[in-house]
């Protein structure tokens, strides 16, 4: 390498450390002063939160990819709107187009690494600040919905964490995918579908009226309580399946078996498999486990 190159990286380097130096020199007086220097930080070790509002009556489908976080969807908000906290900047995608609105930071770029991700996106020393302060923090999707929210698809894809889902009395469908973690869904009503489907965690579905769950866990239980369904379709691999069913199952078709486990109806047992299909009805539940027990209850008002 030439000596002027050398002399000119050796420069450039200079004037990139003086620059995060009087980064963090500012961000450190204006903490003191009150001020927020980087978008969305927080003194101490308070939560960095970044907030954007959006019109749900322009969107259609809300969907959320992300590689370690929890994600709660929240309804009955007074406005619609998203929290991304300790999401670094340059670090995730938030955009609103064709009646989608999209929060990520599991794309092509940020699968190589966080460091590639900050690279390809990154926007001064003021990024390098911000991912610094941010890193080793647990991470969160909150997105807030109204109650006369017309979003007909929530999806949501997690390699890593927690979803909770509260509070939503819109028609809308479901679908979850969870790599390692649990879902909870709690005063959930809709006449459309939960697609569900964990590798390792529980579910719990607690005071909902589904039309229709479709349901698969790897290793985990699957619990619902004081909630009703049209339909079921659950497959477990290793866990337990408990139904606190608010309606009667002798109106209900079943379909139920186990390959080391119980069948229990209504504190019956039934051994390991239990069918009823002859019923002039609709209604229809369907539950498979390889290792674990199947439990349902009628008249179900309250956890059991």
């Amino acid at each position: 390498m030439k000596p002027v190159s050398i002399i000119f990286l050796v420069v450039a380097l200079l004037f990139g450390i003086g620059g995060y130096a009087c980064m963090r020199v500012g961000q450190s007086m204006a903490a003191k002063e009150g001020v927020d220097l980087l978008a969305g930080t927080a003194d101490g070790d308070e939560d960095y939160i970044y907030t954007y509002e959006y019109d749900d009556d322009t969107i259609g489908k809300i969907s959320v990819n992300v590689k370690e976080a929890d994600v709660n969807i929240i309804g009955g908000a007074s406005k619609p709107y998203v929290e991304l906290i300790n999401f670094a900047e340059g670090m995730y995608e938030f955009t609103s187009s064709n009646r989608i609105l999209t929060v990520s930071n599991n794309s092509d770029f940020s699968e190589i690494s966080d460091i590639a991700s900050l690279v390809f996106n990154f926007k001064g020393l003021r990024s390098l600040v911000n991912y610094h302060n941010i890193r080793g923090r647990d991470k969160t999707v909150n997105i807030y919905v109204t109650d006369d929210c017309p979003v007909k698809i929530f999806e949501c894809k997690v390699e890593r964490g927690n979803v909770s889902i509260s509070s939503n009395s819109s028609q809308s469908d479901y679908n979850v995918t969870i790599g390692e973690g649990s879902l909870s869904l709690d005063d959930i009503t809709t006449t459309s579908a939960a697609n569900i489907s964990i590798g390792t965690g529980g579910l719990i579905i607690d005071s909902c009226d589904i039309s229709k769950l479709s349901l698969e866990i790897e290793k985990g239980d699957a619990e619902l309580i004081a909630s009703s369904a049209v339909k079921i379709s659950a497959k477990l691999g290793t866990g337990d399946f408990r139904f606190g069913y608010r309606g009667q199952l002798g109106s209900v078709n079943l379909d139920l078996f186990t390959e080391l486990g119980g069948v229990k109806l209504d504190g019956e047992s039934k051994g390991g498999f239990w069918e009823v299909s002859d019923l002039p009805t609709n209604s229809g539940f369907e539950v498979t486990v390889s290792k674990g027990d199947i439990v349902l209850n009628s008249n179900m008002t309250e956890e059991y």
